[in-house]
């Protein structure tokens, strides 16, 4: 990472002015090893006058020139002056290729998803953009799922509380290991739980025959995924343990890799969950994104995904490394991405997949 303080703050009124400043960074000064296909140096564009919008949410992301160089324009750090954050990072789709197989999950920064496959059921279900399902998800770096499911008619169907989401199981496992295939570099993290009662005494028997089946088995030539600790984990919650024989695939066999056992004994894995809903005034779309125009005229309530976002750079620019799972909801809308606020691409998942390479 790099922090350039810029010149102190000029205020203007409106979307912003014109004026700025052509801030040029050259990958080598950081006297490391550049991604492929990461450019030698890009030029960010910094805005001397920052809109309203800007100043009362304390950050903006910025465009870069480089695919692989994030650019956050940090007003209220820990610095007089406003300050400018290049963060190198790698192609969402495999970033874990340049992270070492030994390196605990806990030592990591993973962005995951709540309730990955609530895409419908606007505005009480709905976790997810319908744009971003799984699919989606894996593409813009996100690693960790949270997968709910109901059984109906001897099938393991999504759902979100009450709610059916369009999918199933063996849908979302076929995504994730069509993946892993073409992305044999990349660990994925699935939580898998049996969404609201009536519970379904079928539930934990459908769950292990999934997994079961050949297209599971046959992905690494072995008789347990698990197996392979830096291609797939998945956590199955609320199994029942009678209902699944001892000898089951499910079973991971000893770590091949001791080393990185006593080093994931060693190191906490946190997992924070960022979202929250409080029927019905406090709807997930309202809580992750924000309520009326908090960022402009301050009226109504800024949201929890702008909120962290600001917190991680803030945490940055004073040298420390955050090191968690975030399960977010809308994880793409993060608002104050763009130079003028326009929405960021991959929005807070591609700032913490940055932060693994600090």
């Amino acid at each position: 990472m790099v922090q350039v303080n810029l010149p102190k703050r000029r205020w203007s009124w409106g979307k912003g002015d014109s004026s700025h400043l052509v801030v040029t960074y050259n990958v080598d000064d950081e006297g490391t090893t550049p991604h492929p296909s990461s450019p030698r140096h890009t030029t960010v564009t910094v805005p001397l006058y920052p809109c309203r919008s800007h100043r009362r949410r304390g950050w903006a992301k910025l465009h870069s020139s480089a695919p692989t160089v994030l650019a956050y324009h940090l007003l209220d750090g820990p610095s007089a002056s406003p300050t400018l954050l290049l963060f190198r990072t790698r192609p969402t789709t495999d970033w874990m290729r340049d992270i070492p197989d030994y390196t605990p999950l806990g030592a990591m920064v993973i962005p995951g998803t709540h309730e990955s496959c609530a895409l419908y059921g606007y505005f009480i279900s709905q976790c997810q953009q319908v744009a971003t399902p799984i699919a989606q998800q894996l593409e813009d770096g996100v690693r960790f799922f949270d997968i709910r499911l109901k059984v109906e008619d001897g099938k393991l169907l999504t759902y979100h509380g009450i709610r059916p989401e369009r999918s199933t199981l063996q849908h979302e496992l076929s995504t994730l290991s069509a993946f892993l295939r073409a992305h044999p570099s990349e660990t994925l993290v699935v939580s898998i739980k049996e969404e609201t009662p009536p519970w379904d005494v079928s539930f934990s028997r459908l769950v292990y025959e999934a997994f079961t089946e050949p297209a599971w088995r046959d992905l690494y030539r072995i008789d347990s995924f698990l197996d392979i600790p830096e291609k797939a984990i998945t956590v199955v919650a609320h199994l029942i343990p009678t209902l699944v024989p001892t000898t089951s695939p499910l079973t991971p066999p000893p770590s091949p890799f001791p080393s990185m056992s006593s080093a994931t004994t060693q190191t906490p894995w946190t997992i924070s969950f960022t979202s929250a809903s409080n029927f019905p005034l406090a709807a997930p779309t309202w809580i992750a994104k924000g309520l009326g125009t908090a960022s402009w005229l301050g009226l109504g309530v800024e949201g929890v995904n702008p909120r962290i976002v600001k917190w991680l750079l803030l945490t940055a620019s004073e040298g420390l490394r955050p090191r968690a799972t975030v399960l977010s909801d809308f994880y793409r809308q993060a608002p104050g991405g763009g130079e003028f606020g326009e929405g960021g691409d991959r929005g807070l998942a591609e700032l913490l997949v940055a932060l693994n390479f600090v």
